[in-house]
């Protein structure tokens, strides 16, 4: 591989998705393609999204499962969940996908397989952060949910590149272990992308 690629939350900005994809150049046969999470809710596209995520993924990308995919999972079963993927733009994903009904139950499936971490000898991926008092358990509840914790931290591990929390420009903290890069497709209008180890930043408003 001759490059690891990081692209922050989507949101359904699918426009900014495929604008971003070829800005990077993105060559399935020799980077290495990490998704982190959260690809719908709040934008229009959440249906276009995942049909490219599901693509790339197809190819050798990686893709992790976000907070927002994990409330629609449990939306059908549980009416807090509901409300609350509601509530943080899960109405803009049924509409997107009001005239692709037939592809919902295939879709849930995908976001049901996908895995809240990955690891390998450089770097740690996840959508939310890690919990500084579990590094060693990493409970998935954390993994797509922890904030505040993770934050405020004095994390000094591995480095770990993550999404979740909505920042302005991408956030690497002053020791280089964290590495946040959900600049707010949806809420700032910018989609990121890092590249790994250069730490050559990718963005498209």
């Amino acid at each position: 591989m001759k490059r690891t690629l990081a692209i922050g939350d989507i949101h359904g900005c699918y426009e900014k998705l495929v604008k971003l994809l070829s800005n990077i150049d993105y060559n399935p046969g020799e980077d290495l393609l990490i998704f982190v999470g959260d690809y719908i809710d709040r934008g229009t596209e959440s249906y276009l999204t995942i049909q490219l995520i599901k693509e790339c993924v197809s190819k050798g990308a990686i893709a992790l499962l976000g907070n927002h995919e994990l409330m629609a999972i449990n939306a059908l079963e549980d009416d807090y969940y509901k409300s609350l993927w509601l509530y943080n733009g899960g109405q803009k994903t049924l509409d997107s996908y009001s005239y692709h009904k037939k592809y919902v139950k295939d879709d849930l499936e995908f976001f049901k397989s996908l895995p809240y971490c990955f690891e390998n000898e450089k770097y740690i991926f996840v959508h939310a952060g890690l919990n500084p008092s579990e590094l060693e358990e990493r409970r998935k509840e954390d993994l797509v949910w922890i904030r505040d914790e993770w934050l405020n931290c004095n994390y000094n591990g591995k480095p770990c590149v993550f999404g979740h929390t909505p920042m302005k420009d991408i956030f690497i903290s002053e020791n280089g272990k964290q590495i946040g890069i959900d600049t707010g497709a949806f809420y700032y209008g910018k989609l990121s992308c890092i590249e790994l180890p250069s730490m050559k930043i990718y963005q498209v408003k």
